[in-house]
């Protein structure tokens, strides 16, 4: 009788299993395919493939050197505008068996030469997340916490949209780019609305008030 009900319940947990992942493939499938299709009403490409290999080419910005075993796909690259556009999904985890969890970001980063100082605003949202650099920051602005220089910084935030779309956002500036990133609860979410920001915010760099901090 006990190893009938073993039996029923692992058949049970089996099924459970499946039926979780399949939900998970057609969940995925249909954010790529959103993905793609944003990607060509903006005039980016796309490939679910990264082509770039993104996790090396900006493996200095924060976000990307969290946890372990990271993976990015759902590339959007293009021009908009003046800007070099690069938009992705990034995952990485942190832990191992029972207690790893897996932590799903959108990423954008806008590439261009910044003459300004290097600033790293970290959203009190994702404070649990946070890596070393964000741990220990020299201040707090709003809805950040942030490492670098702190006119820039103030500069910066005053000038960021807030509202509720935004509201996880954080941001990193690099010589050599700006990157927006939030994590993803809802799988089925795009990347126009983040990519809006990052322009917003590049804006805002170009800008004798905020671009001349250094």
């Amino acid at each position: 009788m006990l190893q009938l009900l073993f039996t029923i319940l692992l058949v049970f947990v089996l099924v459970a299993a499946c039926v979780c992942f399949c939900a998970m493939g057609l969940m995925q499938a249909r954010r790529t395919r959103r993905l793609k299709r944003e990607a060509t009403e903006l005039g980016l490409r796309f490939s679910v493939d990264d082509p770039f290999d993104v996790l090396r080419r900006y493996a200095g910005f924060a976000l990307i050197g969290c946890g372990h075993s990271a993976r990015a796909g759902n590339v959007a690259y293009g021009r908009l505008g003046a800007h070099l556009v690069r938009a992705f999904s990034f995952r990485y985890e942190v832990g191992h068996g029972a207690r790893r969890v897996t932590r799903h970001y959108t990423v954008v980063v806008v590439e261009a030469e910044i003459v300004a100082a290097n600033l790293l605003l970290w959203n009190e949202r994702d404070s649990d997340y946070a890596p070393l650099e964000a741990r220990s920051p020299d201040g707090r602005l709003g809805r950040w916490t942030y490492r670098g220089n702190a006119e820039m910084a103030a500069s910066l935030t005053a000038v960021l949209t807030d509202d509720e779309d935004s509201r996880e956002d954080s941001y990193e500036i690099k010589a050599d780019g700006l990157m927006v990133f939030a994590p993803v609860g809802d799988l089925t979410r795009g990347y126009s609305s983040s990519i809006d920001r990052a322009i917003e915010a590049m804006a805002a760099l170009d800008s004798p008030q905020v671009g001349s901090r250094g």
